[in-house]
């Protein structure tokens, strides 16, 4: 594997950029760089609900959707929806669209509980359960 570059690196080159990576967040992405889930549809035969927040910083959900949808044939029971408001992990992306989480964003995910979630990730996730019985 090639040798990854260095956050001293990355900063020398990117570090001015306005969205530049956070140091905590630099080994993350390394990590993840070269991940490739694409032969983990292919056959799927179990039913699979794929949620997509639309406002997600981690993942670019329309290429995510186009390559699922590629890979998946009629037979398979995969449902690929894109949750308005979400973000990654279907919160509210009004209050909880951050890469980084702290106290605060704990503090207010305590706070609101289940209404932290985007009142759309309820509505699709419902209608999905329902027609697995």
């Amino acid at each position: 594997m090639d040798k990854m570059p260095s956050y001293d690196l990355y900063l020398k080159k990117y570090g001015h950029e306005v969205n530049a990576i956070a140091e905590a967040r630099y080994p993350f992405i390394l990590k993840n760089l070269r991940v490739d889930a694409t032969q983990d549809y292919i056959g799927l035969q179990q039913p699979m609900l794929l949620l997509l927040g639309d406002k997600d910083l981690n993942v670019n959900i329309w290429n995510t959707k186009l390559v699922v949808e590629k890979l998946i044939d009629d037979k398979q029971n995969i449902q690929v929806s894109i949750i308005k408001n979400a973000t990654h992990g279907m919160l509210d992306a009004k209050h909880f669209n951050e890469q980084t989480p702290d106290l605060l964003f704990l503090l207010k995910l305590t706070w609101k509980q289940e209404k932290a979630f985007s009142a759309e990730f309820y509505t699709v996730l419902d209608k999905w359960l329902s027609r697995q019985k």
